[in-house]
């Protein structure tokens, strides 16, 4: 006999850009609600709490929808919590909901629909299932965790194979997120004072003292290529902050931390694709379009690739 659990509500995370945001900046879960991840493939999953606001129970399930391994993450926490064998699925609920509900290691999620869109329902079944060894194991990051240990501290290849891990962004996933096809321009934008304009000189930065390993650039492109993370810089880029004007004609101003390039064929422009930590999302932004910039004096670790 299968028993099933109450029903959790769940947003379907299924792409790159969805996967990096999670349930970032939420200030407060439904008691019934929460996030299903669904990945291409299996792999080692890979959560933090960065930008979360509120802890939360995490599950990681395979491609049949057992659950192989559970954990919790806490609020603002940049340790990461692993799954231990190759999954596709992750599900995050508000702290204790599993226990609560006795939902467990073996139990099975099932992906269901109404008319009040998706949920889940965990059927308590049982079942051998193997930690897949001699497999070769590859990882994928979500929840804008770079996947690194406690410390913090890794060489030159496993910062390589950290960033290789994160989701990739093409052009086509970026799409809804150009700044200047947002629907509402008004919506989370902090509109530049007088006062803010006069503090970003092209190229040099906001504070009184300069940043000693920042250079100064004639354009954005060339200071984008210098910010954005690299192997060169270790994977570690430099925030910029962005005197913005969208095809609106509205100014913005946004602190940005970009983390690459592309040139869109459509439009011929070259668009900069950034984690705009103003908003608390991925945007992109026409790097014509950038009438001045600055760099901030802290570092950032990538989040997608490009």
């Amino acid at each position: 006999m299968t028993t099933y659990f109450p029903k959790l509500r769940i947003t379907i995370a299924d792409t790159p850009s969805k996967q990096a945001r999670g349930l970032m900046f939420v200030n407060k879960l439904p008691e019934d609600k929460g996030m299903l991840f669904v990945f291409a493939h299996q792999r080692i999953l890979s959560f933090w709490g960065e930008n979360t606001l509120i802890p939360l129970d995490i599950a990681f399930a395979d491609i049949d929808g057992n659950i192989r391994e559970m954990g919790s993450i806490s609020a603002f926490s940049r340790k990461a919590v692993r799954s231990s064998v190759p999954c596709v699925y992750a599900v995050e609920a508000n702290v204790g909901y599993f226990s609560e509900n006795k939902i467990g290691i073996g139990d099975k999620i099932e992906i269901e629909e109404d008319a009040d869109g998706h949920y889940l329902s965990f059927a308590k079944k049982r079942r051998n299932v193997s930690a897949g060894k001699g497999r070769k194991i590859t990882t994928i990051t979500a929840q804008l965790v770079p996947d690194m240990d406690n410390t913090g501290d890794f060489g030159v290849d496993d910062a390589q194979s950290r960033y290789d891990s994160l989701p990739k962004l093409s052009p086509g996933d970026i799409g809804s997120a150009l700044e200047d096809n947002q629907e509402d321009f008004t919506q989370d934008v902090q509109q530049p004072s007088e006062e803010d304009r006069g503090q970003l000189p092209v190229g040099l930065p906001m504070e009184e003292e300069p940043i000693e390993e920042a250079p100064q650039f004639d354009n954005a492109f060339d200071a984008t290529e210098w910010a954005k993370p690299t192997m060169e810089n270790g994977f570690e880029g430099s925030p910029m902050r962005i005197d913005y004007t969208t095809k609106s004609g509205n100014n913005i101003i946004r602190d940005v931390e970009p983390h690459g390039m592309f040139h869109s064929e459509s439009t011929g422009n070259q668009v900069m694709v950034t984690y705009d930590k103003t908003i608390g999302d991925i945007r992109a932004f026409i790097v014509g379009n950038i009438n001045s910039f600055s760099f901030l004096d802290e570092k950032f670790e990538p989040k997608f690739r490009i």
